[in-house]
């Protein structure tokens, strides 16, 4: 048997072991298509470790010989019978275990039949006494019809699925067939080499190079895939023009989820991923977008399936307590997407996603039908998400600053930093819409970093200082508190523009205390240590108990304008809950803003209260940057209201 022969085997045999043991190391997202590749490659190193103890002559016996050659073709067989299966995967064809296994019992039934035939008739193949392999003309007719049912199952799943298959994917599968057919026609021309072996190996190994880093697709925390690997597995099929149901999943206080998980990590979400997604539905793709939001990428194109898949999940999810003992019940939101209908985009998706959490949580809703989602909402939300991605490169994010007034000292010594962003065509966005649509998709880091400079550098530059203006408020986010270098981001802010950090003061809303974790306390503790001043915002806005806020060092609280403005009206009730907050206050020893002072007689009825500060359109609207400092130029000797 020519040297070459053996080369060509040794070679498909390194290359194909070698590739085995990279891809069990890698651990690559082991989704059903990466299982039935995995069986190739298995399937592929044993033919390729036969082919290499045949060729090299070591067995001298013909039983010998004949035995391993049953395995190699059984195997052969088998992988030809897998490729189909691997690209019907791959072009997102979803195939059920269930009716595959009946397929897989019959090919293996019908191979066994053919090998216990030939064993007796030597009808296929035969090793002569020379120990000479010889394949009969009925054996090559069997294997080319073998081969060309592979590859035009392949080609059939190919072809519908060309306009939405990756650019890897379709490369890949070009790839493979061409390969193929190209070693099929050497080894017929020159009928002593063998290289299809070799051919198959290096098709493996060319698919590795096109499958995920699990690294990249999958969320740490919980196992599942994250947006990426939705990009990667889904984005393609959410765009084509067959129907793919999706079924969000939103957990309406995921701080719980959190909180659960970092004191019993692996009870939490053992319970998340069985008890809940996988005895949902197995055979599924389930992603997690943001924290408690997950959306199940149904593997059939049927609206009854999905509806009865959507009833299941809320079942589920309608009474999901974490634990059995002391269990916490974990308010959630169900709904079913139809994409492309409804989403044809990743960016759609999470718009779908956050409209859903947010129509759950204020309408108290388990249960999202598609009617209740308004494709305008959905378009405006995923234009807004569209214009963050590049809204600091485009200049189309601005900072304003209000003048805030002092009772004690009839000036205006401090102020509040407000974030503004513009569409492409100067319409502003208010804060009310891009700010919760940053929380959950991250940039809201981005912007108070953004806005942490801009303020620094706006009191640096213009000497704001030198007008009597001791301070500027900036707003942080619960996402941003609780960053583990929140305090050296902050102070190397600072230090960056030569600023003391008493320039600084950190407001936070009543609703973020109110959930603040460890890790946000030891935060804010250290900020207070630093020289920060600390002021809570908006109190009266949340639900928050006053032991909770008062375990916060807050040098300055803001009583909102919701409490405020109805005092003013005149009814007893509302002036009692005002007084008796200002009272509550006092006792904390910080100073105190009134908001929402818009006219004449608020001013003049909280100029006679025992507050520190007021705020308000009265006494300024917010102002660029150039009218503030020209406001602070003017107002900075003492005056009265």
């Amino acid at each position: 048997m020519p040297n070459t022969i053996i080369t060509f085997n040794l070679c498909a045999l390194i290359i194909a072991a070698s590739f085995l043991i990279i891809f069990l190391i890698r651990q690559p997202l082991m989704i059903f298509q990466d299982k039935v590749f995995l069986n190739i490659v298995v399937a592929t190193v044993i033919i390729d470790l036969g082919s290499v103890i045949d060729s090299s002559g070591l067995i001298r016996s013909a039983q010998g010989l004949f035995l391993l050659r049953n395995i190699i073709i059984a195997l052969f067989f088998y992988t030809m019978f897998l490729w189909p299966i691997y690209f019907a995967a791959l072009f997102n064809f979803k195939l059920s275990l269930r009716k595959l296994k009946p397929a897989i019992i019959i090919l293996v039934l019908a191979i066994s039949a053919l090998l216990v035939i030939n064993f007796f008739t030597k009808s296929l193949f035969f090793i002569d006494q020379s120990l000479r392999y010889t394949e009969t003309r009925l054996f090559k007719t069997i294997y080319s019809v073998a081969l060309a049912i592979s590859f035009i199952t392949a080609t059939c799943f190919f072809i519908p699925a060309r306009g939405y298959a990756s650019v890897e994917n379709t490369f890949i599968y070009i790839f493979v067939i061409l390969s193929c057919i190209v070693a099929l026609l050497v080894e017929n021309i020159f009928l002593n080499e063998e290289i299809f072996p070799l051919t198959i190996s290096i098709s493996i190994v060319s698919i590795y190079f096109t499958m995920p880093a699990p690294e990249s697709f999958v969320d740490r925390m919980t196992g599942l895939f994250n947006e990426e690997g939705f990009k990667k597995l889904c984005a393609k099929k959410i765009s084509g023009k067959r129907k793919t149901y999706c079924i969000a999943v939103c957990l309406h206080d995921a701080k719980i989820v959190t909180a659960f998980v970092q004191r019993d990590r692996t009870k939490m979400v053992t319970e998340i991923k069985k008890r809940a997604f996988e005895n949902l539905l197995k055979n599924s793709l389930i992603f997690k977008f943001f924290p408690g939001t997950y959306l199940i990428v149904l593997d059939k194109e049927d609206e009854n399936f999905a509806n009865t898949v959507l009833k299941k999940a809320h079942e589920i999810f309608t009474n999901f307590r974490t634990g059995k003992e002391k269990s916490i019940l974990i308010p959630a939101t169900v709904s079913l997407i139809c994409c492309p209908e409804q989403a044809s985009s990743t960016d759609e998706i999470k718009a779908y996603l956050m409209h859903i959490l947010d129509k759950g949580i204020k309408e108290n809703l388990s249960l999202v039908k598609s009617q209740d989602l308004p494709v305008e909402t959905i378009h405006f939300l995923f234009n807004t998400q569209n214009l963050l991605n590049n809204a600091e490169e485009e200049g189309r994010l601005k900072v304003l600053y209000q003048p805030i007034y002092s009772l004690k000292t009839k000036t205006y010594d401090t102020a509040e930093a407000l974030l503004r962003m513009t569409d492409k065509n100067g319409n502003v966005i208010g804060p009310s819409v891009f700010i919760p649509i940053s929380e959950r998709n991250g940039s809201i880091l981005e912007l108070e970093n953004f806005m942490m400079n801009e303020v620094c550098r706006t009191f640096t530059e213009r000497h704001l200082g030198s007008y009597g203006l001791q301070s500027i408020g900036i707003n942080l986010s619960s996402v941003e508190c609780i960053q583990d270098n929140l305090r050296d981001t902050i102070n190397g802010t600072l230090k960056k523009y030569s600023l003391p950090h008493s320039c600084i003061s950190i407001e936070i809303t009543e609703t973020a205390a109110g959930q603040a974790s460890e890790s946000f306390n030891a935060n804010i503790q250290a900020l207070s240590q630093d020289g920060y001043s600390i002021c809570l915002d908006n109190l009266g806005t949340g639900n928050t108990s006053l032991k909770k806020l008062m375990s916060i060092p807050f040098n300055i609280i803001k009583i909102d304008k919701s409490i405020v403005i109805p005092s003013f009206s005149g009814g007893e009730k509302a002036k009692v809950l005002f007084q008796s907050i200002l009272d509550i206050t006092r006792i904390s020893k910080a100073k105190v803003v009134i908001q929402g002072v818009e006219t004449a007689e608020g001013a003049e009825i909280v100029s006679k209260l025992d507050a520190d500060y007021i705020q308000g359109y009265y006494y300024s609207t917010p102002l660029e940057e150039d009218e503030f400092e020209e406001f602070l130029k003017k107002n900075r000797l003492p005056g009265s209201i």
